[in-house]
């Protein structure tokens, strides 16, 4: 494969993603399928030192085409599920007991992303190889390691969840609580202000015990991680906790409703100083979708009387106007799901409107 030659050969980062850039039609479910049988031949017909080399640069490929190839991620994490898999013929947990918890824990990640197969079945996958990565990291040796896992775990329990499944919600803050026990403040900045903001979508999203108090645990623990992220170091993390800021005051319970709707429109904008149409359009999108929805309701809280009229017919505005933004990227043959919602969203706004 001249990927691995190039990978072998140390040429440079740039001639190698210029190289996959180039040979991307290539990289897709076929590839995958001739590396699964290519691989332990190839191991065979090689000393055995040059087989961990071979492993090696495989492994480098797969981390590649998941960083890199982002237009076709559903193919890269086949590709890299598949090269995981046959690597762990070279990295034995006898020999190579350290490369292989952590190959075990890059196939947890696989099988929690994936999008082929049965999503329980992978779910399950998921579970196995990060208890089998979590026998050889353990807690007391390889403690930053084993919150990593901790933390994957805690975002397999909270992915793709279904009404009434709570329960994985809890187990994930669970996970990311565990996680926060060896990423310290001090230690692991970008970790421990991770796991803040993965608990406070956990929370959020929960619904068992008091709503109020689980949103207000959310927006801790939001602002937890932006004592750490700011918009010059950590400009897309820093916008997407401000997103989630403005979904949890938008439906905060505690406070005058008007004073949150008010912080939920600052938040979703800093959000926007960064998620901008041009670097990211879909992200730029949904914030605007989510901006449409908190200027509705916070029309809705205006009495329509004098003055308030005009802030009613003014706020109604802003959300068609911020609706009609996200139509820029939204189109109904890529986004189906997401333009049918502004249908329905721009139809209550017209419909208040004509009542006001």
């Amino acid at each position: 494969m001249t990927i691995l030659q190039k990978i072998s050969s140390r040429k440079s980062s740039n001639e190698i993603t210029n190289f996959l850039f180039k040979n991307q039609d290539k990289i897709n479910l076929k590839l995958a399928k001739f590396i699964q049988y290519w691989a332990p031949n190839a191991f065979r017909k090689v000393e055995s030192q040059k087989v961990f080399f071979i492993a090696r640069d495989m492994i480098i490929f797969a981390e590649l085409i998941l960083k890199k190839l982002s237009n076709n991620r559903v193919d890269a994490i086949e590709i890299a599920l598949i090269i995981y898999q046959v690597t762990l013929e070279v990295y034995t947990p006898v020999k190579y007991p350290q490369n292989w918890a952590m190959l075990q824990s890059y196939l947890g990640n696989m099988y929690r992303d994936r999008a082929f197969d049965d999503p329980t079945k992978n779910f399950k996958q998921a579970i196995f190889h990060y208890r089998m990565a979590l026998e050889v990291l353990t807690k007391d040796q390889y403690p930053y390691r084993w919150g990593i896992i901790q933390r994957d775990l805690g975002m397999l329990h909270a992915y793709n969840l279904q009404p009434g499944q709570d329960h994985k919600l809890i187990a994930a803050i669970t996970h990311y609580r565990r996680a926060l026990s060896v990423h310290k403040a001090d230690d692991f900045p970008e970790d421990w202000a991770a796991n803040h903001n993965n608990l406070g979508e956990a929370y959020f999203r929960l619904e068992v015990g008091s709503k109020s108090s689980n949103i207000e645990l959310a927006v801790e623990h939001f602002r937890q991680s932006l004592t750490i992220y700011n918009c010059v170091n950590f400009a897309y993390p820093w916008s997407m906790v401000n997103n989630n800021l403005g979904n949890a005051f938008k439906l905060r319970i505690k406070g005058e409703k008007r004073d949150n709707l008010t912080k939920a429109i600052t938040y979703y904008r800093k959000a926007l100083s960064v998620q901008t149409l041009e670097k990211s359009p879909y992200n730029w999108a949904m914030l605007q979708n989510n901006l449409a929805g908190a200027y509705y309701n916070l029309a809705c809280t205006e009495d329509l009387s004098g003055k308030s009229n005009q802030k009613h017919q003014d706020n109604l505005q802003q959300a068609l106007d911020c609706l009609q933004k996200a139509l820029v990227v939204y189109k109904e043959s890529d986004f189906p799901q997401q333009w049918q919602d502004i249908q329905n969203n721009l139809s209550n706004i017209y419909q208040l409107q004509t009542r006001s």
